[in-house]
This record gives C-alpha cells, sequence and structure tokens, in this order.
C-alpha cells in the first residue's frame, strides 16, 4: 500500500483520539450514529486492525453497514451474518444511475471546462486525472484535507466520477476558518476574469454556503458570473430543489436510495421534503493520503451530493451548451423518478435523453 506522511499522521491521530471498544455493540453502533458530523460517524472502522475485535451476538447488520470503513481495514475472520465488508465493496465502487452508460457513449463532460473552490488536496490519489489544473492563487496557509480529495473524485475523477472528461480549475482554500471565505472570493474574482478573457468557464462548485461577513461581495460575484454564463453551484442553490440520499445496499437500484438520520429527525426533519435526491451516500470515496486505497462512505452529506449534481449538469453542457440551471432543473424535475419509499431521485440519463431529443 503506497501512502503519504499525511496518512500516517491522521491514521495514527484517529487510532489514539478515537477509542473503539473491544466488543461492538448495537448501543454503540446507536451511538457512533447520533452524530453524523461527528469524527467516530465520519472514520468509523477506518485506518483499524479489528482482527482482535468482536461484535455482539444480537448485532443488527443493518447498523453495522452505516458504519464506515476502509480497503486498509482489517476485519476479524468470523464477521456477522449479513455483513459482508468486501461484498459492500464491490457494489459500491464505481458509478451509478446509469452514469457509466452515460460516459460509454461519450457523454462524460468533454469540452466543458468547471471550477472548484475547496480545501487543498493532497494530489498522490490515482482518482486524480491529468485534467485538473491546481491554482493556489493567495497566501494564506493550506494543508490537505479529505474533504476537497472527495469533491474532485465525485465530480470529475477517474473512476467514480460523474464528468471525468470535464476540465477543472482546482482553487485550494485555506482550512483557517477567519480567512476561508477570503480564500472562496479570490478564486472567484479569478474565474470572472478568466471569463472575461475568454476562458468559458461554465460551472464553479462549492460543496458549503455563502463565506460569512462577506454575502454581498459573494452574491455580487455569483451575479457577475451569471452574466457570464457560469453557475455557482452552492449549498444555497443546491438546497432549493435537492438533498441528498443514500443508497442503503447496491446502487444499481433506485429502491435502494433512502435518506440519514439527520434529514428525518431532530431540526432538518422534513429538509427532502418534494426535493430531488443526488444520492452520494452508500459508495466508495478515495481514501485520504492513499495512491489507491478507498473508503466506504455511508451516510451521505450536502458536501458530496453538490460535486455529484454539479457533475450531471456538466454532462447537460456538454450536449446542450446553451442550457441554463434553471431549465436544466425543470428538465430533472420532469424525469426525476419515484422509488416505492415515495422519494424523488434525479434520473441523468432521462435529462440527457430529453437534452439530445431537443
Amino acid at each position: 500500500m503506497k501512502v503519504s506522511k499525511q496518512y500516517t499522521k491522521i491514521a495514527e491521530s484517529i487510532r489514539e483520539d478515537l477509542e473503539l471498544p473491544e466488543i461492538i455493540t448495537n448501543d454503540w453502533l446507536l451511538h457512533v450514529h447520533d452524530d453524523s458530523s461527528s469524527e467516530l460517524s465520519i472514520w468509523g472502522f477506518c485506518f483499524r486492525d479489528l482482527s482482535k475485535t468482536s461484535f455482539a451476538s444480537d448485532i443488527d447488520s443493518t447498523l453495522l453497514r452505516r458504519v464506515s470503513f476502509d480497503t486498509t481495514t482489517i476485519f476479524p475472520k468470523e464477521l456477522p451474518v449479513g455483513y459482508e465488508p468486501k461484498s459492500i465493496v464491490k457494489e459500491a465502487f464505481g458509478r451509478c444511475l446509469g452514469i457509466e452508460e452515460l460516459i460509454k457513449s461519450g457523454v462524460d463532460g468533454r469540452g466543458v471546462t468547471i471550477a472548484i473552490g475547496d480545501a487543498a488536496i493532497d494530489a498522490i490519489h490515482s482518482e486524480n486525472v491529468d485534467n485538473t489544473e491546481y491554482l493556489d492563487i493567495t497566501d494564506s496557509k493550506k494543508s490537505s484535507h479529505f474533504h476537497g480529495l472527495i469533491v474532485l473524485a465525485n465530480l470529475a475523477g477517474k473512476s467514480i466520477s460523474i464528468a471525468p472528461k470535464a476540465k477543472v480549475l482546482y482553487f485550494p482554500k485555506t482550512d483557517d476558518m477567519t480567512q476561508s471565505g477570503n480564500d472562496s472570493l479570490a478564486a472567484l474574482r479569478e474565474v470572472v476574469k478568466r471569463n472575461r478573457e475568454g476562458a468559458k468557464i461554465r460551472v464553479v462548485n462549492r460543496s458549503g454556503p455563502e463565506p460569512r461577513g462577506l454575502e454581498d461581495e459573494y452574491y455580487a460575484l455569483v451575479a457577475e458570473l451569471a452574466a457570464l454564463d457560469c453557475c455557482v453551484i452552492d449549498s444555497i442553490r443546491f438546497g432549493k430543489d435537492f438533498t441528498c440520499g443514500n443508497f442503503l445496499e447496491s446502487p444499481e437500484d433506485v429502491d435502494n436510495i433512502g435518506l440519514s438520520d439527520w434529514q428525518t429527525t431532530g431540526r432538518f426533519a422534513g429538509i427532502a421534503d418534494g426535493k430531488m435526491i443526488v444520492p452520494a451516500g452508500g459508495r466508495m470515496v478515495p481514501l485520504w493520503g492513499t495512491v489507491d486505497e478507498y473508503q466506504f462512505v455511508p451516510q451521505s452529506s450536502y458536501s458530496w451530493a453538490i460535486p455529484m449534481l454539479s457533475g450531471i449538469y456538466t454532462l447537460a453542457l456538454q450536449v446542450s451548451p446553451q442550457l441554463s440551471y434553471e431549465k436544466f432543473v425543470e428538465i430533472a424535475r420532469k424525469t426525476a423518478t419515484m422509488n416505492r419509499k415515495g422519494l424523488i431521485i434525479i434520473n441523468p440519463k432521462g435529462v440527457i435523453e430529453t437534452l439530445l431529443e431537443r
């Protein structure tokens, strides 16, 4: 296994800070799921040797499947009935929702330039491809983070993305929250400048909201980019018509798509009502700090779904270059599929077929 110094550092830190019990119980699994944003929920069994770990006799395999792990995780020889990590890796790896078929037909994002503003990345993973230009245009201190790596891979990575042939301009931002907003604005200004010079950047992916305290300038830049035929897809725009979701089992069947607990309980209860779901959970993503290892991410978030939506819009722009984002949403709504749970699922093939028929 080829890893970077970053991998060693994060692996050691997680093993030290996130202690696992000797026996995995349903109560412990429920504790992990209670806070979907906790470090334990994010990393679960990642970076672990579980060969000496036991599972309670009454363990719920459905709950167990909702724990993250990676392709370096060492599991015990005896596993609970219904829990098969190797099978999960096999079915969760690759693309979903008919994207592979679209790519094989040549609808793969080629000819479309997009920008991503996100955390700095350690660009050693094999998902990173030659069509990505890394543009560090600010003086802020930056360190690599898994967030940016997964965003890039979901949008334009080599083997799991939506638009692998799109040209990507990647603008890293600092992890210093007091300065990251300034980095975000600098990236948007650069996109404005390049488009005025004829670059034709059509999409900017931002897996987050507007920078706090800089809203006025941010939305002024978003409007300026709109006038230059460039759409900024951030969490605010995404959340108006879409939400995220998870593949609870095989990604080949839309009836396996469901919601995370945070979308159905507490202050976010009802957030998915009437929204189209972009399923980003229950899939394999690049494992931070490695060359060719992957992590199973069972629970989705806006962060992982936004680049998938940006990728689908990129495919739509390839076949219909004058398509506005608003018209794209309208077509997505008309072609969406409702599964047996009553959830509305985006249908990329339906969108592209509709555009090709026009």
